[in-house]
């Protein structure tokens, strides 16, 4: 009888379930609600929770309480969090590494920055690159979100920023970009190096403006932005001034260059890739032809 009954259980099919559904359990997990797990996943609410009572049937497990304030883990749910997370881990390594190829068939990569640098410095070096490359494709992700290279949202990114301090990644700064100080032609004061901090200043966030407040703790800042096009605008007022890269400041036939803030004490650009890439033919062609823009940017102002 012993027998009969072990070979019956080793016949016992394991559950069924589908691994998609992770992601509901985790969204839930997360956000204690179905609501707010189904926003986060862009799915309806309704499809959310038919999920995870699915889940829950195929496991035969409670994984959430049920309440009228939302969905609290069981300690069964709280035990399959680690294995649901490597699950999505495992999932996004998969997407990541399933778009590297299909990239590296055709030559493509992807490219994000900021507004202001597409036209004075990736466009001229994308013309260049295909002219070395021809088979190269790029698409360019002009953004202020920072996109995540390690997990595949882009392939490189050229920064305005401190050197990037991220784990996976390869930071290349372009040393020969150099900033000025710019006035619209309708500001009415004398503006020069002697008096650069006495005046109203507007400012890119995060690295130039931690630089400005390093070289003039005293300066009045008036307006921060997140992209080179908005500090233009914002110059254009006519009410401030601010800093920009040479090659993007001296492009704007309505601004007026006074003068060059020193290398060592500016904001540095940066282009910064995933090590995952390193050695692609494609990626070392794009960096050599965005070196050589700005050094060429650099020597022309």
């Amino acid at each position: 009888m012993l027998q009969i009954a072990s070979a019956n259980l080793q016949k016992t099919p394991m559950p069924e379930w589908e691994w998609t559904d992770a992601r509901y359990f985790l969204a839930v997990a997360r956000e204690g609600a179905t609501l707010r797990a189904a926003n986060r996943l862009g799915v309806n609410q309704t499809t959310c929770a038919r999920r995870i009572a699915a889940l829950e049937d195929a496991l035969a497990l409670k994984l959430f309480i049920r309440s009228g304030s939302g969905y609290v883990l069981t300690g069964e749910g709280r035990s399959l969090v680690p294995a649901a997370e490597a699950l999505e881990a495992a999932a996004e390594a998969f997407s990541a590494a399933a778009g590297e190829a299909a990239r590296r068939e055709t030559r493509k990569l992807r490219l994000t920055t900021a507004e202001g640098l597409e036209t004075s410095l990736i466009a001229p070096a994308l013309s260049e690159a295909r002219r070395r490359m021809p088979s190269l494709v790029c698409e360019v992700d002009v953004t202020p979100d920072r996109r995540d290279l390690v997990r595949g949202e882009a392939d490189l990114a050229l920064r305005a920023s401190n050197a990037p301090q991220e784990p996976g990644v390869i930071y290349r700064r372009l040393r020969s970009v150099e900033w000025g100080v710019y006035r619209h032609v309708s500001y009415a004061k004398a503006v020069g190096p002697d008096n650069f901090f006495d005046h109203p200043i507007a400012s890119l966030e995060g690295k130039p403006l931690e630089a400005l407040r390093q070289m003039a703790p005293h300066a009045r800042v008036v307006q921060i932005t997140s992209t080179f096009l908005g500090l233009v605008a914002t110059l254009r007022a006519g009410d401030c001034i601010g800093g920009l890269p040479t090659f993007v400041g001296d492009a704007q036939p309505d601004l007026v260059r006074c003068g060059i803030i020193p290398e060592n004490e500016g904001p540095a650009i940066w282009i910064v890739y995933p090590e995952r890439l390193r050695g692609r033919e494609e990626v070392r062609v794009l960096i050599d032809c965005l070196v050589e823009q700005a050094e060429a940017a650099a020597a022309a102002a």
